[in-house]
């Protein structure tokens, strides 16, 4: 009985140990690059989707690739001290954020499966970040080049919380519209617009 008990103490520790070196190989950011270009691939070679398959597709494997909420209070820095968001609105901004971007980045990559990623180059960034160089080819000889941002998230797990092609940052872009909104429409009519 001793040998069964040490026996399956031994198997215990040997499974606990690799179901933790599996959880941490899937939080390490080589796992998240891999996946995001691997995701994003697949939806650039959708031919064989249909258009409900195309959107379980993107939900279930783009989307949480994706630190929306950052990318939303990112956003939102650029708000005017005495026009601040309640919690209610900041989440519904986030929310039409997500839709806004899920819209019009991830389903232009559908409209075209010619499209293919390639990784160029990774590197560290201050603060913890890294910065992977991508490849689009398909759309010009060379292709073009863009940035995808990584960074922990609040739950310690590797996300995508920026874009950045030619310089121009998707936070950037979306903070400038956000300026612009509030400047001519208000707050509540930059909520109903972006």
């Amino acid at each position: 009985m001793k040998r069964f008990s040490a026996c399956a103490l031994i198997l215990t520790l040997v499974f606990s140990q690799s179901f933790a070196a599996s959880d941490e190989v899937e939080d390490s950011p080589v796992y998240a690059i891999q996946n995001a270009i691997a995701s994003l691939n697949q939806i650039t070679q959708s031919l064989t989707y249909s258009p409900e398959s195309m959107e379980q597709l993107v939900l279930e494997e783009v989307v949480p690739l994706f630190d929306f909420g950052f990318i939303a209070n990112e956003v939102l820095l650029v708000m005017p001290s005495n026009q601040q968001l309640s919690n209610s609105e900041a989440q519904y901004f986030a929310l039409r954020l997500k839709n806004n971007m899920i819209n019009t980045l991830l389903y232009k990559l559908v409209q075209s499966q010619t499209l293919k990623l390639s990784f160029v180059s990774a590197k560290p960034e201050l603060g913890g970040k890294i910065s992977v160089k991508l490849n689009i080819s398909g759309l010009s000889q060379q292709g073009v080049y863009f940035d995808l941002w990584f960074h922990k998230n609040a739950n310690n797990h590797w996300q995508i919380f920026d874009i950045v092609l030619n310089e121009d940052s998707l936070i950037k872009y979306y903070q400038s519209t956000v300026m612009i909104k509030v400047d001519r429409f208000g707050v509540q009519g930059m909520l109903q617009s972006i």
